[in-house]
């Protein structure tokens, strides 16, 4: 998944995975994501099923969720 922002600040961003029921599915570690050019790349657990999703991206600049449609 890839998401545009300004202003990334890596070493302090939060990121979870939450299922459409609001379960915790993964917080994803830093080691998972890459920052380059305001835009962050970020790997999804390989064992993710089919499903609707909510991936949960915080800074101390901003929060922001993004619903995803796994296929």
């Amino acid at each position: 998944v890839q998401v545009r922002f300004s202003k990334l600040s890596g070493d302090k961003l939060s990121v979870t995975l939450y299922d459409i029921k609001g379960q915790l599915i993964a917080k994803i570690r830093k080691e998972k994501a890459e920052y380059m050019n305001d835009i962050i790349s970020i790997y999804l657990p390989e064992n993710l099923q089919t499903g609707i999703y909510f991936l949960s991206i915080e800074s101390p600049e901003f929060n922001k969720v993004i619903k995803i449609n796994k296929q």
